[in-house]
């Protein structure tokens, strides 16, 4: 069914079998909604092809354009090992839902820019006496203390997107990330294993450390702290995450079970794997998050599905309410949109673990 058709919210409470008002609380943020709640409202929502965005649009359209220009500046901070994040597909993703948003307000504009790292400090110059002119930015990866400092000295409207700044009080939009680590061990030991490990692509990434706790907290709970191993490579670079993964294999302590921080992680495992005359999920079994990854054997590795567009869009909104309030107020908005779980054929079933 396409949004053509008028799908109504009605619809949607039937297709997720919960209320009217609940799908209207999940839709838009009046009320924190539990994970499995949220996740049933955007599959109803995904599958009728609703368009809850379609209110605020056509509000958007008839009033008036009494804030003239609105300044925005989509500001990126790739770690240092990142040359482009928008060459990464997760970030390219919420780009185009900044755009979309952004597309539907005439007066709004908005420049795109590098911040570089403390070697080249010289090259922020301009862009920051840029950054005091504009009504607001939205910050996308893993900005720096001296950035922040500089927003927070001069009062400059942010949003950052996703949160990568474990200690920072500031609006975001993030993937419930914790959360969605914590259901990956739990699947994991509901199939069967007693010990379960993470690999984790970068400590610098606030999104893949909190997968990390997920699982941690998951497989504590359930099965005690020493049935839980973690490793994290230098870098989120492939080549780091490949020695990280070999040296945990040779080891011999790698668990028959992991999870892995994001998709590119478990690409390189099944590479090293492949290349040792071993198999997923024969050898191993891999859940990951972020988007789907096939092998040429026929394998789908299972993962926890992330809304990047839906994520950039809600950015894009946070962001225009706070340049168009009158009194923004000192109230901090975190917004954490569900992960949706994908299941594929890379861990062994339940019978083959006994």
């Amino acid at each position: 069914m396409s949004a053509k058709q008028s799908v109504t919210l009605n619809d949607v409470a039937r297709e997720a079998n919960v209320s009217v008002a609940t799908v209207s609380r999940v839709l838009n943020r009046k009320a924190r909604a539990d994970a499995l709640t949220q996740e049933k409202v955007f599959k109803a929502v995904k599958k009728l092809g609703y368009d809850d965005s379609a209110i605020a649009r056509k509000i958007s359209e008839k009033a008036p354009s009494s804030w003239g220009e609105l300044k925005t500046e989509l500001l990126l901070c790739p770690m240092p090992e990142q040359k482009n994040l928008l060459q990464l597909d997760f970030m390219a993703e919420i780009l185009r839902g900044i755009q979309n948003y952004f597309n539907r307000h005439r007066n709004v504009t908005m420049n795109i820019s590098t911040w570089e790292p403390d070697d080249r400090s010289e090259d922020n110059r301009p862009l920051l006496r840029r950054l005091n002119s504009v009504g607001g930015i939205i910050l996308m990866g893993s900005p720096d203390e001296k950035l922040m400092s500089f927003l927070r000295r001069n009062a400059i409207r942010y949003v950052l997107l996703p949160n990568e700044l474990p200690n920072e009080s500031a609006n975001s939009i993030s993937s419930d990330d914790f959360s969605g680590g914590f259901r990956a061990a739990e699947y994991l030991i509901q199939k069967g294993f007693r010990k379960i490990g993470f690999l984790c692509g970068s400590s610098l990434a606030l999104s893949h450390t909190m997968r990390k706790y997920g699982a941690m907290a998951s497989t504590v709970e359930h099965l005690g702290i020493e049935a839980f191993e973690a490793r994290t490579a230098h870098s989120s670079d492939n080549a780091d995450i490949e020695r990280c993964f070999i040296d945990w294999l040779e080891s011999g302590t790698c668990p028959p079970a992991l999870v892995t921080s994001h998709a590119a992680v478990a690409e390189v495992i099944c590479r090293v794997l492949e290349a040792r005359g071993m198999t997923c999920p024969r050898d191993l079994s891999l859940i990951t998050f972020d988007s789907e990854v096939r092998l040429y054997s026929g394998v789908r590795i299972s993962y926890f599905r992330t809304f990047p567009r839906e994520l950039g869009r809600r950015g894009a909104q946070q962001l225009y309410q706070l340049m168009t309030a009158s009194h923004p107020g000192d109230k901090v908005c975190k917004t954490l949109i569900p992960l949706e779980f994908q299941e594929g054929n890379s861990v062994r079933t339940l019978e083959e673990n006994r």
